[in-house]
């Protein structure tokens, strides 16, 4: 067993396949010459269909592998001269949560590894990256909330006084906000982009659209309280 672990959560992870392989090589670094091929383990699953290899190259030749994945598991395994497991790497990146862990029975070791990788993974971060399940759950509650209450308020306004009563700018305000819940929900924790695609509005369509969709609510706030001020 094992004396030290270091568990460190990684927040979200976006990687190019270049990017993976980079990785690859610095997890399997340090480790002494692989005894057995299952040593070091890549797998993933895609539509209930899992895809588990020994090499990374064999993995990247798989043709169910979609343009971009949002799994991946990466397991390294080292062995002492004695024939025990004396170190390892666990690296879990999916659609809940990514974390990175690192064993051994050298706390110098296992440290300087956890940092050597995690140091590697923040800078390839995505845009918004600290947009993460957690906040998104949050934001994504707090705006279907204020949507639903918005709704609400139009229904109670139209039933009691008609359309011609309703606020135009109250209506134009749920559109951004529509716009950033339904981007906030196709937000992936993880993307690891296998073949790349030269499309603008798929590498950063998201993120622009819930930047301009919040500079619209803001806009529109704005030009509310300016009327409000001047009555």
């Amino acid at each position: 067993m094992n004396d030290y672990t270091k568990y460190t959560s990684l927040g979200r992870v976006k990687l190019t396949k270049n990017d993976l392989s980079e990785l690859v090589a610095l997890i399997k670094s340090g480790f002494p010459p692989q005894k057995r091929k299952e040593d070091f383990k890549i797998t993933t699953t895609v539509s209930y269909l899992n895809i588990s290899e020994n090499e990374l190259e064999n993995f990247l030749k798989h043709t169910d592998l979609p343009m971009i994945l949002d799994n991946i598991n990466i397991n390294m395994i080292g062995w002492s001269d004695t024939g025990v497991i004396d170190k390892a790497v666990y690296l879990r990146l999916n659609r809940y949560s990514n974390e990175l862990t690192v064993s051994g029975h050298d706390q110098t070791w296992v440290l300087g590894k956890n940092t050597q990788l995690l140091d590697y993974i923040k800078v390839k971060r995505p845009f918004l990256s600290f947009i993460n399940k957690i906040f998104t759950s949050v934001i994504i509650g707090v705006i279907g909330g204020v949507i639903a209450s918005i709704l609400i308020e139009i229904i109670r306004v139209f039933l009691k006084s008609g359309w011609n009563s309703i606020n135009l700018l109250i209506v134009i305000s749920i559109l951004p906000l529509v716009i950033i819940f339904y981007s906030l929900t196709n937000i992936k924790n993880t993307k690891i982009i296998i073949r790349e695609s030269q499309s603008f509005s798929d590498k950063y369509g998201i993120a622009i659209t819930i930047v301009l969709s919040f500079l619209t609510l803001i806009a529109t706030v704005a030009i509310g309280i300016i009327q409000i001020i001047r009555k």
